[in-house]
């Protein structure tokens, strides 16, 4: 992803990690430097580890910090238990683009606690316990109620096995306007 320079210890970004988020993104090397010279401003060792993230959301987001564990297995895609500069800025590129489909594969994975695949609906009450001061929008005015887990679980669970694959959460999202715009505002 990175090496770093000899004589100071700094992180470079290698042309490799350049030339993959540039085909994922579009973005110039130019705007792809900018931004790694941001991020290592601000995470001089070139990662984040899971207490930083913790404390960036306590910072910026206070009583979410919660969400850490869902968040960092998110953005953690290598699973090494750090987030460096290419998993960071290509997680904000999906989340950041209009692909909805790509969105809802990438929230999957943020409510599929075990990574298995498979979404539970224990793991939707974890996640949504964490995350439970938001409520659904109505639709009727300005009017806001609160959606049971359960009741999403059956929207999401088509074929009824008690299951939720990455498809059938792509799908209900696609299908079901409230759902879309919920699961998006959380991100």
């Amino acid at each position: 992803m990175f090496r770093y320079n000899n004589s100071n210890q700094k992180p470079v970004l290698t042309y490799e990690t350049k030339e993959r988020i540039e085909s994922y993104t579009g973005w110039s090397n130019q705007q792809i430097q900018a931004m790694f010279d941001e991020f290592i401003q601000m995470h001089p060792k070139g990662q984040i580890t899971k207490k930083r993230l913790k404390q960036m959301l306590h910072e910026s987001l206070p009583k979410k910090e919660r969400i850490t564990d869902h968040l960092f297995r998110l953005l953690d895609h290598n699973g090494d238990g750090i987030i460096d500069f290419a998993e960071f800025e290509l997680c904000m590129y999906i989340m950041d683009s209009d692909n909805v489909e790509d969105k809802l594969a990438k929230i999957f994975r943020f409510y599929d606690v075990n990574d298995d695949g498979i979404l539970t609906i224990d793991e939707l009450r974890i996640v949504l316990k964490g995350i439970s001061d938001i409520a659904f929008k109505s639709g009727k005015g300005n009017d806001r109620e609160t959606l049971q887990v359960d009741t999403l679980f059956e929207k999401m669970d088509t074929n009824g096995d008690n299951k939720v694959t990455k498809d059938e959460f792509v799908k209900a999202g696609l299908e079901d306007k409230l759902f879309i715009e919920w699961l998006i505002q959380l991100f």
